[in-house]
C-alpha cells in the first residue's frame, strides 16, 4: 500500500483487484492484465481471447514483459515465503486486502 499509494494507487482499487477483472471497476485494457495475470497464475498461460484483446493494445516486447513481470514477483513470493522473511515491522497485515480464493494455497 505505501507504493501503491505513491503512484496514485487508491485502497479501492487494490482491493478491486481481489474481486478480479470482471468487476466494472477496470477500463478494457485493465481488465485484460488482470485475466491474464490470474490466468498465468492459475494456468502458467493466458488464454488465446485473453491474449488477442491485449496484442490490440501491447506490442510483443510487452506482451513478453507481462509475463516475465508476473512471474517474477511470483517467484519471489514463493522465496520470501519459503525463508520465512516478516513484514517491515511498521506494516500491519491486517491492513491488507484479503487474498482472493485460493489465493493463499497459491503462494
Amino acid at each position: 500500500m505505501r507504493l501503491a499509494g505513491r503512484v496514485g494507487i487508491t485502497t479501492e482499487e487494490i482491493e478491486a483487484v481481489g474481486r478480479g477483472a470482471d468487476t466494472g471497476t477496470w477500463s478494457a485494457l485493465e481488465a485484460d492484465l488482470l485475466a491474464a495475470t490470474d490466468q498465468l497464475l492459475d494456468r502458467y498461460r493466458i488464454d488465446d481471447a485473453t491474449y488477442a484483446r491485449l496484442a490490440e493494445h501491447l506490442d510483443a516486447a510487452q506482451l513478453i514483459e507481462l509475463a516475465f513481470v508476473v512471474g517474477t514477483y511470483t517467484c519471489l513470493a514463493m522465496v520470501f515465503k519459503n525463508l520465512g522473511l516478516a513484514l517491515d515491522p511498521e506494516l500491519d497485515p491486517a491492513a491488507a486486502p484479503p487474498l482472493p480464493e485460493g489465493g493463499a494455497a497459491r503462494l
